[in-house]
């Protein structure tokens, strides 16, 4: 869990670098529908380790594990550092959804008037 956590971590910490700019000059290239994409992969991604670590039996420890208390105050530490990624992937989400919206439009916009053409 982890190291699939500290990776999600990089990765939306690169995400985030990535975005400062365009939020700064308020200009959102192209990149960022993919961007936008990325951030809802790596969110669904995070979702799932999050899911396995709740699905933990506590009644099926294995003793390197520790006592039952120590598994449970891991557990809940690790979902809160979690939940602090999820959060900046949330603000990144936000962030980039109009601008995600408004790329593709114009993309599907321009494929269409390209199909009418090449129709002609």
């Amino acid at each position: 869990f982890s190291n699939a956590i500290h990776r999600h971590l990089e990765d939306t910490n690169g995400l985030l670098r990535a975005c400062a700019p365009w939020q700064e000059a308020s200009n959102f290239p192209a990149a960022a529908l993919e961007t936008f994409r990325s951030v809802q992969e790596i969110g669904a991604a995070l979702l799932k380790e999050l899911e396995l670590l709740d699905s933990i039996d506590l009644d099926d420890l294995k003793p390197g594990w520790g006592d039952r208390q120590t598994v449970r105050m891991s557990r809940k530490s690790a979902i809160a550092f979690a939940q602090l990624v999820m959060d900046r992937l949330d603000g990144l989400q936000a962030l980039l959804k109009e601008p995600a919206a408004r790329i593709k439009r114009q993309r599907d916009e321009a494929a269409a008037k390209a199909g009418v053409e090449q129709q002609e």
